[in-house]
């Protein structure tokens, strides 16, 4: 290989490691990432303990009524923890404790 063509590949890698170190970063400081990373990990708590007690979660979860679950505990947490007066601060609180972060 050619010496520019060795130079002009490792340029564009450099390029394309700072443009995915950008994205990554305005992802982190971004509050909606967070709290949809903070949904997302409660709503994989039911498929967990589905996987701790020996079933195949893939199996589970690509069908309708893995969807349906998830739907529905999601609709019943959200609904729970508003028709009990808990404000969202108290809510991420709780998330916390239950999560260990």
């Amino acid at each position: 290989m050619k010496r520019i063509v060795i130079i002009d590949t490792f340029h564009k890698a450099i390029g394309a490691a700072r443009s995915s170190m950008q994205h990554e970063r305005l992802k982190l400081i971004n509050p909606l990432n967070w709290v949809w990373g903070l949904l997302a990990i409660v709503l994989r708590i039911p498929f967990r303990l589905i996987e701790a007690t020996g079933f195949d979660i893939k199996k589970v979860e690509d069908h309708l009524v893995g969807k349906t679950v998830m739907m529905g505990e999601l609709v019943l947490i959200l609904w729970l923890f508003f028709k009990l007066g808990f404000t969202r601060e108290q809510i991420q609180s709780m998330v916390e404790k239950v999560l260990g972060k």
